[in-house]
């Protein structure tokens, strides 16, 4: 059996790439994630490369419209690329999807179906993700990416081809006024879903914006409380109740919650989507919870007929644990952390004792509690 020849060859293979040039970009694309997402040290991703380039040679005619590229001008560039592939490093990559993205942005409005430009826009964004989130960190490692994110990127972004691979079919072609919103709804559906907080990095949001992580449980802090089977309610100061539409008293540490889940105790906190006014009057009542917000508030203070009613109130609760929060203040251009002295002579004159301190918390324990 004899072999084609090249030119017996390149006649049906370049009808299909124009045919199916959505196809062959989307194909060249997946190669080019996993070889970065594998890194430029990997074997397996040079050969993915060297693959990717050879996608991206079929997609040629459709850039530069019906012009051929020589069996010479082939050569020479299957050369070039193996000559690449043995220096590859992050540099050279970036510098590679900075030129397909340049490529393809050129693409966007010279397109005159609506499908064709929202593939080329989602392309755009794909490369554009692709090298903020999984090349330049590695170029600059001091631009920290959470290990969160790089997983969004790693399975999410190929999300994105999909969309495009669906854009540039046939029967979503035909459906396309109805298919895109559908498109963009699952995309974002499957970004939560991988885990996104659905905030920047810290390092580019406003402080009072940014999304932070705390561990799930402290077990230096709450082991103690946890080996207490008792029902007895864990209070903590700062103390307060928070809402969409409003806080009564303090802003609680948000641990205060995970330490309940991980504790079992219940937990004089929350978060709700509103705090309601019965709410309020109802820890109103509760001598000893007012006086908590009386300290935060630094108030006139709590009087020896106040902290009676509030110990028999603790005692009448079953309040067992009382844990202490550390604050801040700022001296001078400096934040200093302190705990509020008069929380402590508080709960001293209200039947609590100090139990012990972890994670920089003090945590005080009922005189009945064992």
């Amino acid at each position: 059996m004899t072999l084609l020849p090249l030119a017996r060859l390149t006649g049906p293979v370049s009808r299909l790439s124009q045919r199916y040039w959505g196809f062959v970009v989307v194909a060249m694309l997946l190669l080019l994630h996993v070889a970065a997402v594998r890194g430029v040290a990997d074997v397996w991703a040079r050969g993915l490369l060297l693959a990717h380039l050879g996608l991206f040679l079929l997609w040629q005619p459709f850039l530069r419209g019906q012009h051929r590229v020589s069996t010479s001008q082939v050569v020479l560039i299957v050369l070039a690329a193996a000559g690449v592939m043995l220096r590859l490093d992050w540099w050279l990559l970036a510098s590679w999807v900075v030129v397909l993205a340049g490529l393809v942005g050129g693409k966007i409005y010279q397109q005159d179906a609506p499908w064709q430009r929202r593939f080329h826009l989602l392309v755009m964004f794909y490369l554009l993700a692709l090298l903020a989130v999984v090349i330049l960190p590695e170029i600059a490692p001091r631009q920290e990416i959470s290990p969160e994110l790089r997983l969004v990127a790693q399975f999410g972004l190929p999300l994105i081809l999909l969309a495009a691979a669906l854009l540039a079919g046939a029967a979503v072609d035909r459906m396309r006024h109805r298919a895109a919103p559908a498109l963009v709804l699952v995309l974002a559906l499957a970004i939560l879903e991988a885990g996104w907080s659905g905030n920047l990095p810290a390092r580019v949001m406003p402080a009072t914006y940014r999304v932070g992580t705390m561990p799930t449980a402290m077990p230096a802090l709450d082991h103690p409380i946890a080996a207490n089977h008792s029902t007895s309610i864990v209070v903590d100061f700062p103390f307060g109740i928070c809402g969409g539409t409003g806080t009564f008293g303090a802003q609680f540490r948000p641990e205060a919650q995970v330490l309940a889940t991980a504790d079992g105790h219940p937990r004089a906190a929350g978060f709700i989507a509103r705090v309601p006014a019965p709410t309020v009057t109802g820890i109103r009542k509760h001598a000893f919870y007012a006086g908590l917000i009386r300290i935060w508030r630094a108030a006139a203070g709590n009087s020896p007929a106040q902290v009676r009613a509030a110990r028999l109130d603790a005692r009448k609760m079953n309040v067992g644990w009382v844990l202490v929060w550390p604050q801040q203040q700022v001296l001078g251009r400096t934040r200093v952390e302190y705990w509020n002295q008069g929380v402590i002579a508080y709960l001293g004159r209200t039947g609590f004792r100090f139990a012990y301190q972890a994670d920089g918390v003090l945590v005080y324990r009922a005189a009945g509690v064992k």
